[in-house]
């Protein structure tokens, strides 16, 4: 059974360690000479964890089967798009899990956590960003997200052909 630990001062390091290893084996291929530096600077360093855990919009978590951890999600309580206000929307920043665990029918349940959450917070809708290429479209088509519009990797050193990217929705 998945289920979801919040991550604290304590944790941070097996979230940066879970979340490091688990973007690396599944998106160096996004990046010049497969360096995703440009992308780990803005995102799994110690400081900005930590910063991260002091801002009440932000929730990180280990995402965890019996007391392993398998994973790491980020949210963004109150994150707007287009026509949905910051209120009613839950952006889903990051959702990784380890190569091992992947296919094993973690990810949705993993969905399924997060739609209660989201639930509990009185959204309407989550969201997230998904690369136009690659196994993670079809996942979270499979598991009731649609297409909502198209996106960008935005971060330098990416391969221009890797950049295009999905915007997906949910609705509650």
């Amino acid at each position: 059974m998945v289920y979801l630990q919040a991550v604290t001062s304590d944790l941070i390091y097996k979230y940066l360690e879970t979340g490091l290893a688990s973007y690396q084996q599944h998106y160096l291929h996004l990046w010049k000479n497969q360096d995703p530096n440009p992308y780990v600077t803005q995102n799994f360093t110690s400081e900005i964890v930590t910063q991260e855990l002091t801002d009440p919009n932000i929730e990180n978590f280990l995402v965890k089967v019996d007391d392993a951890t398998i994973g790491i999600v980020k949210l963004i309580r109150n994150k707007a798009l287009d026509d949905y206000d910051a209120n009613s929307s839950l952006l889903i920043q990051k959702i990784y899990l380890l190569h091992e665990h992947s296919g094993k029918g973690y990810g949705h349940q993993l969905i399924g956590l997060l739609e209660t959450h989201a639930k509990k917070l009185k959204k309407k809708v989550i969201w997230l960003g998904a690369m136009k290429k690659g196994n993670a479209l079809r996942f979270y088509l499979k598991n009731g997200f649609t297409i909502h519009g198209e996106s960008k990797l935005e971060l330098p050193n990416a391969i221009d052909e890797e950049r295009p990217m999905w915007i997906l929705t949910k609705m509650l």
